[in-house]
């Protein structure tokens, strides 16, 4: 599946691989014949405008719901927004039972892939999605079936014969190129430290043990040079922010960060409830360990019935936040996608925001990024950041690499 040069690239070189070589064994085609046309955007910039015309980078968002969920507020009534990306938190908003929730993506394939998910978990059993999307076992040919059947309830083709195999064989979870790219660094982790020790060490309820394991096994010092080969500084640009904002990129220097975050999450916080963290070192979730709130049973009825309400779209934040109706909407999710995006589109954003929003509604942002100039327009339009409740956001996230929340309140 893999070229044999790939393990020891650094991440620009294997982004490039992962998502515009020839090559693209770990790529998927999804194709969706009602996306809408893309235009094109200079005010995007880097990796997150190059995906317009490729297939699905992300299969599951490892960004926490928490956060987002506590601070929107969702509830019968509301219409909510968020970027849908792997289209996680579009599902776990849809469970606080608002009116609608827009999921909107740039990609076309991004989309398609998250009516696929939907179709996958609104359509079959609970168990049957689970061996679908590969957090149970199954064999190929039960999920060859599975996902014909979903694909055709989806309107959705998979037409990457590559793709195809690697969801036949672990399942729809894992077939996003972003997967792929987190593999290889997993892989070189696991060389470093090994499973049984990150294994025992995540599902430690004790955190003296986890400090004696973490110290005893002098996990920093194995974990740092992995971090530093493939996540060193000059091979960040373009792939978590653009190349022009690196100089107010707020992580730095990122190796170092990242492993104060990991230690953080599996010593100081306790991991063994910690689904993004299982996800993340083990490339799936513990077998009877935790799921995220729209991948649980106990919420499958629920979520079911919240499907019809959750609308997909394709296009560009700004023009489709244009669409929609004054006072629509009273929650905003933007994930960190306006640091792809320059000043000026922002406030042109916030404009929109303002127009479309209902009276108190809220906006939900992570950055990697300082302060931005827009922050001061969003406050002239009436947004008000709440300081406490981002402090208390970071705090809470079980993932917790963005380094800033902006939780805005419209007060005007």
């Amino acid at each position: 599946m893999w070229d044999g040069d790939v393990v020891r690239l650094s991440i620009p070189p294997l982004i490039n691989k992962l998502l515009n070589s020839g090559h693209r064994a770990t790529e998927v085609a999804l194709d969706s014949s009602n996306t809408l046309a893309q235009k094109e955007s200079s005010a995007l910039h880097g990796t997150f405008a190059s995906i317009t015309a490729l297939p699905p980078v992300y299969s599951e968002v490892l960004e926490d719901e928490r956060p987002i969920r506590s601070w929107l507020r969702a509830g019968p009534g509301d219409t909510v927004f968020s970027i849908a990306s792997g289209g996680d938190n579009v599902l776990n908003l849809a469970l606080d039972g608002p009116a609608k929730v827009y999921g909107l993506d740039i990609s076309p394939a991004q989309t398609a892939y998250c009516r696929a998910k939907s179709a996958a978990l609104g359509g079959l059993s609970h168990d049957a999605a689970m061996r679908l999307l590969g957090v149970h076992d199954a064999p190929a040919e039960e999920r060859a079936a599975l996902l014909d059947e979903v694909l055709t309830a989806a309107g959705t083709t998979v037409e990457d014969s590559a793709a195809r195999e690697l969801a036949l064989d672990r399942g729809l979870l894992q077939i996003g190129a972003f997967e792929q790219l987190v593999g290889v660094v997993r892989a070189e982790i696991h060389q470093a430290v090994p499973d049984r020790v990150l294994r025992a060490l995540m599902t430690e309820p004790d955190h003296a043990e986890r400090l004696r394991i973490w110290k005893d096994e002098d996990i920093a010092a194995k974990l740092l040079p992995v971090f530093r080969l493939f996540f060193a500084e000059d091979s960040l640009k373009d792939v978590f922010t653009p190349a022009s904002f690196h100089d107010i990129f707020d992580c730095s220097p990122f190796p170092e960060f990242l492993l104060s975050v990991i230690e953080r999450r599996l010593v100081e916080d306790d991991p063994t409830g910690n689904y993004y963290m299982h996800r993340w070192n083990f490339g799936g979730y513990l077998p009877d360990g935790a799921l995220p709130p729209y991948l649980r049973a106990d919420e499958n009825d629920r979520l079911k019935e919240a499907l019809p309400r959750v609308e997909w779209a394709t296009g560009h934040l700004l023009e489709f936040l244009g669409g929609l109706a004054d006072g629509e909407v009273s929650g905003f999710n933007l994930s960190n996608v306006l640091d792809w995006c320059e000043n000026d589109y922002v406030e042109q954003t916030f404009d929109q925001l303002t127009r479309a929003a209902a009276p108190g509604a809220r906006v939900f942002v992570r950055s990697f990024l300082k302060e931005r100039p827009f922050a001061a327009h969003a406050a002239k339009l009436g947004w008000v950041r709440d300081a406490e409740a981002e402090a208390a956001a970071q705090d809470a996230d079980r993932v917790g690499y963005y380094p800033h929340y902006q939780l805005w309140e419209l007060k005007a």
